[in-house]
């Protein structure tokens, strides 16, 4: 650490240890109401979020009618890829459905 103008070295207002007051009005208190709190999501949804995302990519549409889900799969997709993507959507099916779900209670869209 380097002293500045007039600082002895070792004094307590110099480098790290420099304590600031004020700030930004920011708030990270463990006692923040509820609705300030973002909900942490679970491994399976953040795996499903990405299933989807990549599905999407690859041109292929997920359906679902709540209980059930339906894949449309373009010919241009190789046959083990679409494979792959039946087993992982049967694997995360209850967490695919309700993304599928909320994103059209979101957009107001129809599954």
């Amino acid at each position: 650490m380097f002293a500045k103008d007039g600082d002895e070295p070792g004094a307590g207002n110099t480098g790290a240890h420099r304590i600031r007051k004020g700030g930004d009005g920011a708030c990270n208190s463990p006692n923040q109401p509820l609705a300030q709190i973002p909900s942490p999501k679970s491994a399976a949804t953040i795996a499903a979020t990405i299933i989807l995302n990549k599905a999407l990519s690859l041109g292929i549409r997920v359906l679902t009618d709540g209980n059930e889900l339906a894949m449309l799969v373009p010919v241009k997709v190789p046959r083990a890829v679409r494979v792959r993507f039946e087993t992982l959507l049967y694997e995360f099916r209850t967490e695919v459905i309700n993304i599928i779900q909320a994103n059209a209670a979101r957009t107001g869209a129809s599954s």
